[in-house]
């Protein structure tokens, strides 16, 4: 038995194929000046059919309904699409006086590069997109062919080192029953093309590769992230039954898109979804979502080589809070700087940037840029109600220039007539301690509240959760996490304030009783999260709750005491 990480909770049975991808490399050719233009002109033939077969992705997707899936991919389209790609290649070109091939993984590398630093799981991800388009690339420079998925003569489990976002997008359903890599993680674009085209998966799963064979019975237990090559009898009878019971499961989950998320003693909690690019909006309708609990901004200002304009930005923010027709849309104001930056906003260098000049600290500095976002999304809000929130707040007086800034922009925008929305919110995230432990300060400035737990566990910890040294301290339901969550919601209800969560505790099933139990509104999470999470509620009462998290916080003080 092997264990990774699950992905899609679902059970697979069937035949290996181990993927042999091969891996696309260069070696460096030193080439005379006069051949460089002859280099540039292949790797724009390269680029021109890059973007065809990802466009022939992409309306695959679209094809079988799956539009928001094709905009993940569209990223990739868009990066080979930007001049900076070619324009960091001549550097390359000017500097090393190489090949195609190799100019390709060098400007690659130092893109990826650039990611490996970032704390950010969210963004980290897109390593994996500019992996997938170096492989494109230097598959069709060094002429060779990518390993097709949708052109399987039978029914396999693929076992692979890694799969890339554009071969999961095109897996044929009816022949791919599973797979399984050796890396990967359960954020990664991979992940969310396997949960949303149901495909069993398992990823991260160490020695893969080394442990499994063409033609091994392989069993994929998606829900535990357990592997089973070549099982006994008993095993396979056992997982044969619960692949029957999951399927009857799934097929009950379909049916809550329609069923509002209420406790058995009649609590109802809003169930909202976390995006990152406008386009992810179409998924909120696929899983009965109330609307968008953490629009993050971000990617609109990391997919330019530039500063996207007030009208860039309102059609963004418009598009999203169109479609949400009359549904809540919560957007998140800039949260760059320590390990989120881009090229045309100047950064200082720091010892600690998590701790540092970052998200409203920076911005309120330099108002302009934060004063352009704020008029694009006030305006936006003309199609439908908003909620303007803003990130890394730690004290009174940053929340009272935050909301100072934001109603000198409505009145700016009111004295020249434009459109905009009515009765917007203005709310903070909680992600901080400091800023948790004077909720009842910050009550008197902010409409709402939502909770971030991946940074609020982080800071009150003490502890970075990437560093294998201490990352097990990394634990959700640390008592000072949970008292923290108890303080912030007892003290905004005392004022009549929303108090969400948008961090990955809310789409996490294991933690549902707990968050009804401490006093959360709402939860906003990943939108394929949103049935498991609602099936949780309408099976729970709020007294069962309180009884989960009495157990765990008696649990936890009886550990610290016994340490």
């Amino acid at each position: 038995m092997l264990k990774g990480i699950p992905v899609t909770p679902d059970i697979a049975i069937g035949p290996a194929l181990v993927l042999v991808n091969k891996e696309q490399t260069a070696k460096k050719r030193i080439v005379p000046a006069v051949q460089i233009p002859h280099e540039k002109e292949k790797i724009n033939e390269a680029i021109d059919k890059a973007k065809k077969e990802i466009v022939s992705v992409m309306k695959s997707l679209e094809d079988q309904g799956l539009s928001a899936e094709a905009g993940i991919i569209e990223g990739q389209y868009m990066l080979l699409s930007d001049d900076n790609l070619l324009s960091d290649m001549d550097v390359i070109f000017a500097n090393e006086s190489c090949d195609a091939a190799w100019a390709v993984h060098k400007v690659f590398e130092q893109y990826i590069h650039t990611f490996e630093l970032m704390e950010d799981e969210y963004l980290k991800e897109r390593i994996q997109d500019l992996r997938d388009i170096r492989q494109r690339l230097l598959a069709l420079l060094n002429g060779d062919s990518l390993v097709k998925l949708h052109q399987l003569p039978n029914e396999v489990i693929i076992a692979a080192y890694d799969l890339t976002p554009s071969m999961t997008a095109q897996i044929d359903k009816s022949k791919v029953k599973g797979f399984v890599t050796e890396i990967g993680s359960g954020t990664s674009h991979t992940a969310i093309l396997a949960r949303t085209l149901s495909i069993p998966a398992v990823v991260g799963c160490q020695h893969l590769t080394e442990e499994i064979h063409d033609g091994d019975l392989v069993i994929i237990d998606g829900k535990q992230g357990i592997i089973f090559i070549n099982p006994d009898e008993a095993i396979l009878r056992e997982y044969r039954e619960k692949k029957k019971q999951w399927a009857k499961f799934r097929s009950g989950l379909d049916e809550l898109k329609v069923v509002r998320p209420v406790t058995k003693d009649g609590l109802e909690v809003e169930l909202l979804a976390n995006i990152g690019h406008h386009r992810e909006a179409e998924m909120i309708e696929q899983y009965g979502a109330d609307g968008v609990g953490l629009f993050r901004t971000e990617f609109l200002f990391m997919d330019k080589n530039q500063m996207p304009s007030e009208e860039e930005q309102f059609a963004a923010y418009s598009s999203v809070v169109r479609r949400m027709n009359g549904k809540p849309t919560t957007i998140r104001t800039l949260d760059l700087g320590g390990d989120k930056k881009v090229p045309y906003i100047d950064f200082p260098a720091e010892m600690n940037p998590f701790l540092g000049f970052r998200a409203v600290r920076f911005f309120l500095k330099h108002p302009d840029i934060l004063r352009t976002q704020l008029r694009a999304i006030i305006r936006a809000g003309q199609f439908g109600p908003i909620r303007i929130m803003f990130p890394m707040i730690s004290t009174v007086h940053e929340m009272i220039q935050c909301r100072r800034l934001a109603e000198e922009v409505m009145e700016e925008l009111k004295n020249e007539g434009r459109p905009t929305g009515e009765n917007i919110q203005i709310g903070m995230m909680i992600e901080v301690p400091s800023a948790a432990l004077i909720t009842d300060q910050l009550t008197d400035f902010a409409d709402f509240f939502s909770i971030g737990t991946n940074d609020l566990i982080q800071y009150t910890i003490a502890v970075d959760r990437m560093n294998e040294n201490v990352g097990y301290l990394y634990n959700p339901t640390h008592p000072a996490v949970l008292r923290l969550i108890s303080f912030v919601c007892k003290k905004a209800k005392e004022k009549g304030k929303m108090v969400g969560m948008c961090g990955e505790m809310a789409g996490d099933p294991a933690y549902t009783e707990i968050l009804l139990a401490l006093g959360l509104d709402e939860l906003s999470m990943s939108p394929s999260q949103i049935p498991l999470i609602k099936n949780n509620i309408i099976n729970i009462s709020l007294p069962e709750a309180r009884g989960k998290l009495d157990a765990v916080m008696k649990e936890r003080s009886d550990a610290n005491d016994t340490a």
